[in-house]
């Protein structure tokens, strides 16, 4: 099982009219419809044999669709401002005026049969929210299956079908309860940068007395993360790094001019901040505010509280 993010967008400006018919059909649909102007194909074993007699290329964004889209895979959809989970419901490639009489106007060339749904975007991931930039037509989100989310795909997904309004309940007495049964790696590795940012945001304003600049998390000073103040004033200047990335102190020495502050946050088990300490930079530790986490489980992100409750074998 993988997860795929796709984008409706056909060659000839009727993306729109091409979205409608997806979610009107229950299917997904990609262009290269000019296969099938003048002739039909029995499957799209025939085309792509055709085509290599022929010497051309296939489209890598067909034979993603069709080939490597297997049934029970996740497709995420992001258009017209929401997001779309759909379900591979089989093995079928729907070909041309398979789709539609009008494929051709539409340039809709390629379906495969769905079960659409659409997410509330404080369910979706960080890691959809990030795949589904991507410009390309179709692709594999993350390198590999990912076993714990796609099970909660298969949740919300399951949900949403039978109840287009569902809300998850998200006790947190219950998140609490369930916090400490990931190990600390587990827990980080459920987390986008996105969602450690705003951890890290919402410890040091609870925790040590600072105050977001929210204006600077749009990249200001593109070196950190954000910046943060305190009365005087006294800025904070905040870098976060994930996985098993160090922060060296003394390489962020040059950022300290007078009251000014650096703060540091790394994930990294092994070493996360190599060499001396440094007056002026503050070094954050992992372990600490993942504690912390356990005991202020409001500040997790809604779609990070329902997976852990599906992991556990909660009802949400």
């Amino acid at each position: 099982m993988s997860t795929w993010k796709l984008s409706i967008k056909t060659g000839n400006h009727r993306s729109d009219e091409a979205f409608d018919l997806c979610k009107e059909k229950s299917i997904v649909a990609i262009g290269w419809s000019d296969y099938y102007r003048e002739r039909r194909y029995e499957n799209i074993d025939k085309l792509f044999a055709e085509l290599r007699l022929r010497g051309d290329n296939i489209p890598p964004a067909v034979n993603c669709l069709a080939k490597r889209v297997r049934k029970d895979d996740f497709i995420w959809i992001h258009q017209r401002g929401e997001y779309h989970l759909c379900k591979v419901r089989d093995e079928q490639v729907l070909l041309g005026s398979e789709i539609t009489p009008d494929f051709l106007h539409m340039d809709v060339g390629h379906a495969r049969n769905v079960e659409w749904v659409t997410v509330p975007v404080f369910l979706v991931p960080g890691k959809v929210l990030r795949g589904t930039i991507s410009p390309r037509t179709i692709q594999q989100i993350g390198s590999e299956p990912d076993v714990r989310l796609e099970k909660y795909f298969g949740v919300i997904h399951g949900k949403l079908l039978k109840n287009k309004d569902w809300k998850p309940d998200l006790d947190d007495s219950h998140v609490t309860a369930e916090i400490r049964s990931p190990s600390q790696e587990e827990l980080l590795s459920m987390m986008s940068p996105q969602d450690l940012e705003d951890i890290v945001a919402a410890y040091l304003q609870r925790e040590q007395g600072w105050t977001l600049l929210h204006s600077t998390w749009f990249k200001s000073r593109p070196e950190f993360e954000f910046t943060m103040v305190k009365p005087g004033p006294k800025y904070g200047f905040v870098q976060i790094k994930s996985g098993d990335i160090s922060l060296s102190p003394e390489e962020y020495s040059v950022y300290l001019d007078g009251k000014d502050q650096v703060i540091l946050f790394s994930t990294s088990r092994e070493c996360p901040y190599p060499g001396v300490p440094v007056s002026g930079v503050t070094t954050l530790d992992a372990v600490e505010v993942i504690d912390w986490i356990g005991q202020n489980t409001w500040v997790l992100s809604p779609w990070i509280k329902a997976q852990l409750l599906v992991r556990s074998g909660k009802d949400l």
